[in-house]
């Protein structure tokens, strides 16, 4: 809306710091190919050990589902 571009400060040393989501694979997955296009000195899975923080409510429940 504001035509601006997001920056991640991961990328660019300024912007988005962090992300928190639930523990979605292919959400997860979707994320870390998209920050990949934005710098392909990176593969998609170490994007993610920068930004991605999962939500500690959304990994118990699955936990829990487990049992």
């Amino acid at each position: 809306m504001s035509g601006q571009q997001i920056k991640f400060q991961h990328i660019h040393k300024e912007g988005v710091g962090c992300i928190l989501a639930d523990l979605d694979c292919a959400q997860a997955k979707g994320l870390g190919l998209a920050l990949h296009d934005l710098d392909s000195e990176r593969d998609w899975e170490t994007h993610l050990t920068f930004i991605f923080k999962s939500c500690l409510v959304h990994f118990e429940r699955y936990l829990y589902s487990l049992f």
